[in-house]
């Protein structure tokens, strides 16, 4: 009979294998993304004609978001609120959806807060702390499911928008992680433990917000990004917007510190190639261009897919 180690050693060796193979999609794909950067860089021959041609774009882009966040806010406020979070009704009234509240309330949180409407975006916040029970959140209060991971998203992302409180709120949520060794929810293993790609998102907001590093559930210390990957095997629909949200708010780590550290498999390779003191790694850079593409290539009508590209490749301020 083979000893246990002999097993365990097979199987890393299995992983590191396809994390390799991985890798090298990644990189074939990353040369094709350099040559669109460059075609990108080169001066317009009519340099004037090109900056109002880019500047009406970016106005009219800003103005069909607007026009949509508005449009939906209202829908909202007229037929899919339940508590104060967001849900959906069914043609004859009753409420459906409860149990998908919590990621689509703090969503709409931040469209509110972006916007700059204070009280509007206030009131959701409020209505999004009544669904915790101590340092756990649920769905809604009027779901009785365990909590997911995929609802952590819609949470990082309201936290993204610094509410009030945001600070204590998030220590009170890494220390229910921490006592519950990295499950966010009473659900099985594949509903409710944290990845290593959400737990790596949680790191960066740990890591923004100074929360000291002995205080991280250990799931926390072990994360890595994983986008590149979930994204390569991705087609349309919600898993999809998932993804997005994850390089959303990976962008948003990496625009507001030069030297965030996703800890990609990539970046980190790249890291031990230029020394561990180098700052923020410019093939991660290059990583989350990719990913964008690869979005956007799966919707091209997409608002938010081209959203995030042009940000992603710094074409929008």
């Amino acid at each position: 009979m083979n000893h246990p180690r002999i097993w365990v050693l097979k199987a890393a060796l299995v992983l590191a294998g396809v994390a390799l193979a991985l890798s090298a999609a990644v990189i074939i794909n990353l040369t094709r993304l350099n040559a669109r950067l460059y075609e990108q860089s080169r001066p317009s021959s009519d340099h004037e004609l090109s900056e109002k041609t880019d500047e009406l774009a970016l106005l009219t882009l800003r103005r069909e978001a607007l026009t949509r966040v508005m449009l939906y806010e209202s829908l909202i406020q007229k037929d899919m609120l339940l508590d104060g979070m967001v849900v959906h009704r069914n043609p004859d009234g009753t409420v459906g959806g409860q149990c998908d509240s919590l990621l689509f309330s703090n969503l709409r949180f931040f469209a509110l807060r972006s916007m700059g409407l204070k009280d509007a975006s206030d009131d959701a916040w409020s209505a999004i702390l009544k669904s915790r029970d101590g340092g756990l959140w649920l769905r809604h209060p009027k779901c009785p499911k365990s909590l997911s991971r995929d609802m952590i998203m819609g949470v990082l992302m309201g936290l993204s928008a610094d509410p009030d409180g945001g600070t204590q709120v998030f220590a009170s949520m890494l220390a229910e992680i921490d006592r519950r060794q990295g499950f966010v929810g009473d659900g099985p293993f594949y509903v409710s433990w944290l990845s290593p790609g959400i737990a790596g998102l949680l790191r960066a907001e740990a890591e923004r917000r100074h929360i000291p590093y002995e205080q991280w559930p250990w799931i926390l210390k072990q994360s890595f990004s994983s986008i590149e990957y979930d994204t390569m095997f991705l087609g349309e629909g919600y898993v999809s917007h998932l993804a997005a949200l994850g390089l959303d708010l990976e962008l948003r780590f990496a625009e507001r510190n030069s030297k965030f550290n996703p800890r990609s498999f990539l970046g980190q390779a790249e890291k031990f190639v230029r020394g561990w003191g180098a700052g923020s790694t410019r093939i991660d850079a290059q990583r989350r261009q990719w990913i964008a593409s690869h979005l956007r290539s799966i919707n091209q009508t997409n608002l938010y897919f081209e959203w995030i590209e042009q940000r992603a490749f710094g074409t929008l301020t």
